[in-house]
C-alpha cells in the first residue's frame, strides 16, 4: 500500500542496453486520486527549479558526463533569468495534444519545462535548450498531434543555419554562386562546414 511504486534501473555497456529507473503511482496514490478528482492537467513542475545546467567532460564515449556546480556570475543570472521568462511562457501558452494521434508512450501537454545545457565545464560550449514533450516525438508525430490555439503546427528546417545568421547579423547576403553560403575561395574544399563550425566556436 505504498503511494509510490519504483523499479530501479540499470546501466548499460556496448553488450547490453540499460534500463531507466521509472517511478509510478502506488495503490494509495490512486485511491487518493481518483477521491479528490486529481488528473493529470492539475499537476504542474516547479518552474523555480535548476534550469541552467553545466556538465563536466566524459570520462570515455560510453559515459555521460555529470552535472557539475558551478560559481555563480551575471552570466549565469542572466540565462537563469531567461529561461525562466521562456518556461513561464511555455506554462500560459495554449498549447494541446491531440489524444487520437497514437504514439508509443504516453504524451503529457504539460511537461513544457526546458533546461539549458553547457558541456565539457565551460559556459563557452553547448548552451541547447533540451526538454519539452514535443522532444521526444517524431517530426510526425508532432505534426500530427500538437496544437497551438486549436491549429495543427508545422516544422521549418532551415540548411546552414548558423552561416545564414552570421550573414544577416553583417547585413549581408550569402553569395548566389552556390547552393551553400560558404565561399569556395575563402574556406578550404571539402570540409568548409567544419572549418567554419570551429571558426563561430573560437570567436
Amino acid at each position: 500500500m505504498a503511494f509510490v511504486e519504483v523499479q530501479k534501473g540499470e546501466k548499460g555497456n556496448p553488450f547490453r542496453r540499460g534500463r531507466r529507473t521509472t517511478i509510478c503511482a502506488g495503490e494509495r496514490l490512486l485511491v487518493r486520486s481518483g477521491k479528490y478528482e486529481v488528473e493529470l492537467a492539475n499537476l504542474r513542475l516547479d518552474l523555480r527549479q535548476e534550469t541552467v545546467i553545466l556538465k563536466g567532460t566524459r570520462s570515455d564515449y560510453w559515459k555521460r558526463a555529470d552535472w557539475t556546480d558551478y560559481r555563480e556570475s551575471e552570466t549565469t543570472i542572466r540565462y537563469r533569468a531567461e529561461m525562466r521568462q521562456i518556461n513561464a511562457w511555455l506554462d500560459d501558452a495554449p498549447i494541446t495534444w491531440h489524444d487520437r494521434v497514437y504514439t508509443e508512450s504516453v504524451v503529457d501537454p504539460g511537461d513544457r519545462l526546458l533546461r539549458r545545457y553547457f558541456n565539457n565545464g565551460s559556459f563557452a560550449e553547448g548552451g541547447r535548450l533540451f526538454g519539452g514533450f514535443w522532444q521526444g516525438l517524431t517530426k510526425a508525430e508532432r505534426a500530427a498531434g500538437i496544437r497551438i490555439n486549436g491549429d495543427p503546427v508545422v516544422t521549418l528546417d532551415y540548411g546552414q543555419m548558423a552561416p545564414r545568421i552570421l550573414y544577416a547579423l553583417l547585413g549581408r547576403s550569402r553569395p548566389k554562386v552556390t547552393n551553400t553560403p560558404f565561399r569556395p575561395r575563402v574556406l578550404p574544399r571539402g570540409n568548409e562546414e567544419a572549418v567554419l563550425r570551429d571558426a563561430v566556436r573560437r570567436r
